[in-house]
């Protein structure tokens, strides 16, 4: 299965933001690393989700077909972006999977509006912050 292209864009005030979609059945939010797009993924992990979800894989703030804006980019501007992309999608609530970076807009998002999530993964992430537990540097 080849990266899924940007299937549409939401203006966010001034600034555009790019989402793909891929598979079929209800909808599940998968939010990628800071640096990635949600090109990125592995084409047969989504080739598994899209079995059972339409996958909506957004573009970072910044990366892709996503604008930076002229905001202070934060993980809170970034879970705003996700309830942006929610109501665009004409979604109340969703589940939602956070891989790194994405992990923590999830966490956020979920902190921000907890109605709008429905289920919670988190991958290789962690809450941030002074109380996040870090792995030992040999792990």
């Amino acid at each position: 299965m080849a990266a899924p292209e940007p299937t549409d864009r939401i203006e966010i005030g001034a600034r555009r933001f790019a989402w793909r979609a891929v598979g079929s059945g209800p909808r599940l939010l998968l939010l990628n690393g800071y640096a990635a797009t949600g090109a990125d993924w592995d084409p047969t992990f989504l080739a598994a989700l899209g079995e059972s979800f339409e996958v909506i894989c957004p573009d970072n703030r910044g990366v892709g077909g996503s604008d930076l804006g002229e905001e202070e980019l934060t993980v809170d501007g970034m879970a705003a972006d996700l309830e942006a992309l929610l109501d665009a999608l004409g979604l109340d609530r969703a589940p939602v999977v956070g891989w790194s970076m994405g992990g923590f807009v999830a966490q956020r998002l979920v902190a921000r509006s907890p109605r709008r999530v429905s289920a919670l993964a988190l991958l290789s992430t962690d809450p941030g912050g002074p109380g996040a537990a870090l792995p030992d540097p040999e792990v």
